[in-house]
């Protein structure tokens, strides 16, 4: 995914590591008293479910290569699901 399919028009200003931690894959910016979560710690399929919710409050942060593209964690076996 191209971060061009990601606008973040308002970034925030505080560093993402300077959040409060939220589970394995969240912050808690108390600027903006918003849940940020890290989509590069998450798989590409677990990022657009996250994104299909359509919340106005969410807020995320992610990492990108030199080409636009958005870095995500590669998928692992567990999270795999067994094709039935």
């Amino acid at each position: 995914m191209h971060e061009r399919r990601l606008p973040i028009p308002n970034p925030c200003s505080v560093a993402f590591g300077e959040m409060v931690r939220l589970g394995a894959s969240g912050r808690y910016c108390e600027s903006c008293r918003h849940a940020v979560i890290d989509l590069s710690a998450l798989t590409e399929a677990q990022a657009e479910r996250v994104l299909r919710t359509r919340n106005p409050d969410l807020c995320v942060s992610y990492l990108r290569d030199e080409s636009g593209n958005i870095v995500f964690r590669k998928p692992q076996l567990r999270d795999i699901k067994p094709v039935t």
